[in-house]
């Protein structure tokens, strides 16, 4: 069903997608907007999909195999260090963080196929269109969560440091 890197049949694609962690409980439209413009990347195992340093521009949800999310840092002798923060794997989502933001937004880290891996890709402008609406409310209600609990109160727990916990 995959045509050079494109799904052939969109209907069938969003049947699957709805099936993925990253999409449960989206509307039928959504996914069959989504199928319809994603695109499709393999990549080999310790092969980038994401690199730190670079601009966001796309985000993408894992359709096989796993993928280390990784952080390099320089320590206190001025050498890098890489860590890995955590594993991603199959219908995880990522890459949203930098596309939501206005501007242009530098990746943080790096995300790296464990072994053949595949992903769904989605364009900046395309994810803001068709997800970006579902994503702001989610946003809100983790908010709403997060400020009705007496640990978030205070001077220390401004809005833009609640957004980066809630992860937007």
């Amino acid at each position: 069903c995959v045509c050079g890197n494109r799904w052939t049949s969109a209907p069938l694609l969003a049947r699957y997608l709805s099936s993925l962690k990253f999409f449960a409980g989206s509307e039928p439209a959504m996914l069959l907007e989504v199928a319809r413009v994603a695109s499709f990347e393999s990549r080999k195992a310790d092969e980038h999909i994401i690199v730190q340093g670079g601009i966001a521009v796309t985000f993408h949800v894992m359709l096989e195999g796993t993928a280390w999310v990784r952080i390099s840092r320089q320590d206190e002798s001025g050498v890098s260090r890489e860590t890995d923060v955590t594993v991603l794997h199959v219908g995880d989502g990522f890459g949203e963080q930098g596309i939501m933001s206005e501007g242009t937004h530098v990746r943080k880290s790096s995300v790296v196929a464990r072994e053949p891996s595949s992903v769904l890709t989605l364009r900046k402008d395309d994810y803001r269109r068709i997800i970006g609406p579902v994503h702001a409310m989610r946003v809100d209600e983790r908010l709403q969560v997060m400020t009705s609990l007496q640990l978030f109160r205070g001077k220390l727990w401004t809005d833009e440091v609640l957004r980066s916990l809630s992860g937007c």
